[in-house]
């Protein structure tokens, strides 16, 4: 699979502070012990999807992404961490590839040759999807897709 965006970027966008996670394994525990409520909105923003949008990308009801950011002391559980870190890998590869956020949300949100015509945001509902996803970023800045 193609590279993670660098560490800092993912930290940044999942909104994890102290401590930092510079290691997979320390995402691992991060993801585990359950990320911040907050990074729901902010993983949507910087993607540019909606709330329901973002719901349905990380595979679950509007209501379930409702009641996570209104319980603003506890952690996002294990799962629904797990899935937001997923998107989060996704969304900052592409920003790093396209060069921009900006330029990462239209390449996310428009169909891709080398994903068969498909939308790579549609893709990233599934681990499969995802990897795939990545896989053609790490070709388009290999230069072996464009």
């Amino acid at each position: 699979m193609s590279a993670i965006p660098a560490r800092s970027a993912i930290n940044d966008m999942l909104g994890v502070t102290s401590p930092r996670a510079s290691t997979p394994m320390e995402f691992h525990d991060r993801i585990s012990r359950g990320l911040p409520r907050t990074a729901l909105r902010r993983v949507g923003r910087i993607a540019g999807v909606l709330p329901a949008e973002l719901a349905g990308l990380l595979g679950v009801h509007m209501r379930t992404l409702t009641r996570a950011e209104k319980k603003k002391a506890s952690p996002l559980d294990p799962v629904l961490s797990d899935r937001l870190y997923r998107f989060a890998q996704v969304v900052g590869r592409a920003a790093e590839v396209m060069e921009s956020r900006d330029g990462g949300r239209r390449w996310l949100a428009a169909p891709q040759y080398g994903l068969g015509g498909r939308i790579p945001l549609a893709l990233c509902r599934t681990e499969a999807g995802t990897h795939e996803v990545l896989e053609l970023l790490g070709r388009i800045e290999d230069g072996s897709l464009a």
